[in-house]
């Protein structure tokens, strides 16, 4: 799908991402009894379109995701758990920073002894 929406001319993607989506959550195609084949069609479906977000929110294509409730759905999810893995990373990044902070102010304390014990 990433490959396609950059080399397809963008009406095109959209129609084709609009037969994606009501092939792949459309339950009269999926009939077969291999759920877990459709659940991954309709996973990989719904993370391209949380991943390419900014896509999605474009007016030309704001339609696919009101299509289908577990679409919807799906992507809601993905969001949440972008938005969850983000704060982790957040967090991360803020107790590195601290600690960066710590290891400086020490540095700095260390450098600071070292210079008046030469004096002395």
């Amino acid at each position: 799908m990433k490959e396609a929406r950059k080399t397809t001319k963008e009406s095109i993607f959209v129609e084709n991402m609009r037969t994606l989506i009501a092939y792949s959550y459309n339950p009269c195609y999926h009939l077969s009894g291999n759920d877990d084949v459709w659940e991954e069609l309709q996973g990989t479906v719904s993370e391209f379109l949380v991943v390419q977000k900014s896509w999605l929110l474009k007016e030309a294509v704001s339609g696919l995701i009101c299509e289908e409730e577990q679409l919807t759905k799906d992507i809601l999810i993905g969001l949440v758990d972008l938005l969850i893995d983000t704060d982790k990373l957040r967090m991360k990044a803020e107790r590195e920073r601290e600690a960066l902070k710590t290891e400086l102010a020490q540095s700095k304390s260390a450098k600071k002894k070292r210079r008046q014990a030469l004096t002395i």
